[in-house]
């Protein structure tokens, strides 16, 4: 009977210094792992590559400033606006050919980057104390990369071999033939030294450049923003106001092809125009020298 009464009877509850001590063993172990994941997330934000989104802002004008009758009508009635061609436009801004237009005005098919001792990021030529200079390449289709180690502020090592080369020298290897000219008296740093140089083909570059640039437009205005994310915020201003330039440029050319072909046409017409008036001026010519018409109100006076 008193097994029963006390299988029955309610568990006594654990008191806080209990449950203090029955966990305090484990103490340490939360302690060490604290430490471990702010050390860990310390080691991530001081090696990870921070990425920076550049962006710019551009105003697309009417083509046609003097519009037209189905403008006029679409103003009256509210109804969307087609003109303005935003999205012809946009498309055009992201295309291939526009992105190699900017590509061959930066040169960027010479890619540099600086190698760190955990991470290699993407530099701006500014950035590197020489300038790469290309005299040939034996194969555009094909993409060259180079590993340059700055010795001392005359002398540099490629592909981590042993030979040295001095700046300025011509240096040729099997496709390319360049040369390294300093851009500052003092090429040699304390930390780092190793430079990353790739050159990539043109439809390479154009393919990545077009597929990263972002174009989107703000609503009801014909305002074209253009962004692009890169680790390199110079070299992001460089991309973002070259496409910009770039546009302007083209809507110039295309300006001015439609006025050469507009003058052209107007020349080809005024030389059509005169010949068919030379024509009629002869033929009046030949039809009073066959009938003797020299003037001829004087002449149906007489004859009157």
């Amino acid at each position: 009977m008193e097994d029963l009464t006390e299988a029955m009877s309610p568990q006594s509850t654990a008191s806080p210094r209990e449950i203090l001590q029955k966990y305090l063993r484990f103490f340490p172990w939360v302690i060490i792992s604290v430490a471990l994941m702010l050390t860990l997330a310390w080691i991530s934000l001081r090696y990870s590559t921070p990425i920076y989104n550049v962006a710019g802002k551009m105003l697309v004008k009417d083509k046609n400033p003097y519009g037209n009758n189905a403008e006029k009508f679409g103003n009256i009635f509210s109804l969307p606006d087609d003109n303005n061609n935003l999205n012809n436009e946009i498309e055009l801004i992201k295309s291939r050919s526009m992105a190699a237009r900017t590509i061959r005005s930066l040169g960027l098919q010479k890619q540099y980057y600086i190698k760190g001792k955990i991470r290699t990021s993407i530099a701006h030529p500014s950035d590197i104390p020489f300038k790469w200079v290309i005299n040939s390449i034996s194969d555009s289709t094909n993409a060259i990369g180079l590993s340059v180690k700055v010795i001392s502020n005359s002398q540099y090592q490629l592909n981590g071999e042993l030979k040295n080369y001095n700046f300025n020298q011509e240096v040729k290897l099997p496709g390319i033939d360049f040369q390294l000219q300093p851009q500052y008296a003092e090429v040699m740093h304390a930390e780092p030294n190793e430079y990353i140089l790739n050159w990539l083909p043109e439809d390479d570059v154009a393919i990545g450049l077009s597929g990263s640039i972002n174009v989107g437009k703000l609503d009801a205005t014909t305002v074209i923003t253009i962004s692009y994310s890169t680790d390199n915020v110079k070299l992001g201003l460089n991309i973002v106001n070259q496409y910009m330039k770039e546009y302007l440029q083209s809507s110039l050319e295309d300006k001015k092809v439609i006025a050469f072909n507009t003058l052209q046409f107007i020349d080809n017409q005024l030389d059509t125009l005169k010949r068919e008036l030379g024509g009629v001026e002869r033929n009046l010519q030949n039809f009073r020298e066959q009938n003797q018409v020299f003037a001829p109100e004087q002449q149906t006076q007489l004859f009157f």
